[in-house]
């Protein structure tokens, strides 16, 4: 599921404020049927944003709930990681990897 199949274009962007954004991720983990699952893999953007805390606070008490950050080589991109690891580390979400 993506919220991008949810825009009148392929070529639209999302521009919503955090409240919407926050909203429809709710709806996504609360209220849609995902069935039996043995993997869940949840795309979330660069950084520690609103979307970030809104999904640690969903999957609180969860079981298995883990983190596999993706990243580029650039100094930039592995502050970036840094601060997500830490991220993680707070929210109590265990990271298995980072990969490049």
């Amino acid at each position: 599921m993506s919220i991008g199949f949810m825009l009148p274009s392929k070529t639209d962007a999302v521009v919503w404020r955090g409240a919407r954004k926050n909203a429809l991720i709710t709806q996504f983990v609360r209220d849609v049927d995902w069935g039996e699952l043995e993997y869940l893999v949840v795309d979330a953007p660069p950084g520690t944003s609103d979307e970030h805390i809104t999904l640690a606070k969903l999957l609180r008490g969860c079981e298995n709930v883990s983190a596999i950050i993706v990243t580029t080589p650039q100094e930039m991109a592995l502050l970036d990681v840094r601060k997500e690891i830490n991220f993680c580390e707070k929210a109590g979400c265990k990271v298995l990897g980072v990969v490049e």
